[in-house]
């Protein structure tokens, strides 16, 4: 071998050992690694999570740990489905920039040329500042009486109305602050401009496109076949999650769904099949507050860069479950973990995945994925 043909071999050599890609190993190899991080967040018999981890179209693990019912002594596994919380934020997102495209509005446009009931609070209020959490309204489910609350039956008008007279936090568009009344509004607005419910509009537009077979917005006097229970762990015993009624979280958190569904939504989005790449561009875009800083969110979920590449990710915690995905769409790496306890952190066991995937360091990859 002469000496340039050696140099470009230490060049190449370099190059790859520098990529930051998914860890080459076998499969086994991977599983038993993924089982390492999850193993210290199961307890013997008690409730767990199911995971998926796909790069570019192929499965690397698809996987269930624990109970799905401690009282059934029912296993999980990924076909189970969880309550997905605020996981529902890219739909009800997607929900109304599908109403943009056709037409129906602007995300620029004030929320009360279509909303004239909501108070003048001295400020424009747009679609999008409900979109990517820069409203200024205060999110209700911060009230000190949120636990009697959730176990009412309200309407979406009745729930605005437990907010609607509050003062802004602050300036439309100057801060930045998560408020799940905004996304309260988003849904009642979907619902003015279409002439159907939320669950219809969303089912017809989204999920029948999008072949999800397995999720729905929640209804607990509904019958769903897989449906995992929820649990809180209260010293040292398990027990069944505090109940709410699923009205309450509506169009910022009501849905229910399952690792596979996640993962055919978030292809079927990103290949164009719900809304134009146009659409989506606004939607991976972070918000930028009225000083010019980023925020770190789109419209339904985070938006961060990764080892110097885009990641889209968001967290969904209700009581009972917390679930969190990610897609990294130049890698094409998706991760999706769903728990039936809010004593397992999801986003935690997801971020050590993404860290074994990435070959970093785990601690890193846990600080850079905060989505606080």
């Amino acid at each position: 071998m002469n000496i340039k043909s050696k140099l470009f071999v230490v060049v190449i050599s370099i190059f790859l050992s520098n990529c930051n890609s998914v860890v080459q190993k076998s499969d086994s190899s991977l599983v038993q690694s993924i089982d390492n991080i999850v193993a210290p967040y199961i307890n013997s018999n008690g409730p767990g999570l199911s995971l998926l981890v796909i790069e570019k179209g192929s499965e690397l693990i698809r996987k269930g740990y624990g109970l799905a019912s401690l009282e059934l002594n029912v296993e999980n596994d990924p076909e189970m489905i969880y309550k997905i919380g605020s996981l529902t934020k890219q739909f009800t997102a997607t929900a109304i920039l599908k109403l943009e495209e056709d037409g129906k509005l602007s995300i620029k446009d004030d929320i009360r040329k279509y909303l004239p009931d909501y108070p003048d609070h001295g400020y424009i209020i747009t679609i999008e500042n409900l979109l990517n959490h820069t409203s200024g309204i205060p999110s209700f489910t911060n009230r000190a009486d949120i636990s009697n609350i959730e176990k009412t039956e309200l309407t979406p008008d009745q729930i605005i109305a437990l907010f609607k007279e509050e003062p802004l936090e602050f300036q439309s568009g100057e801060k930045y602050s998560y408020s799940d009344s905004g996304y309260i509004l988003l849904g009642l607005l979907i619902e003015r401009l279409s002439g159907v419910t939320y669950e219809e509009f969303i089912t017809q537009n989204l999920f029948s496109i999008a072949e999800l077979n397995n999720t729905f917005c929640d209804n607990p006097e509904k019958l769903i076949l897989n449906r995992a229970s929820g649990y809180t762990l209260d010293s040292l015993e398990y027990k069944p999650a505090q109940y709410m009624t699923m009205k309450v979280p509506y169009a910022a958190g009501n849905l229910i769904s399952n690792v596979n569904d996640l993962y055919s939504w978030t292809k079927t989005l990103h290949n164009g099949g719900i809304i134009s790449k146009e659409q989506l561009s606004k939607m991976f875009t972070s918000a930028k507050l009225s000083s010019g800083e980023n925020t770190g969110y789109g419209l339904g979920t985070f938006v961060k860069t990764f080892t110097n590449q885009p990641v889209y990710f968001h967290d969904g915690w209700i009581y009972g479950f917390i679930s969190s995905q990610f897609y990294f769409p130049e890698s094409d790496i998706f991760v999706v973990v769903m728990s039936n306890s809010t004593s397992i952190d999801s986003h935690e066991i997801a971020s050590k995945i993404v860290a074994k995937l990435f070959n970093i360091e785990t601690s890193l990859a846990v600080d850079q994925l905060k989505w606080y």
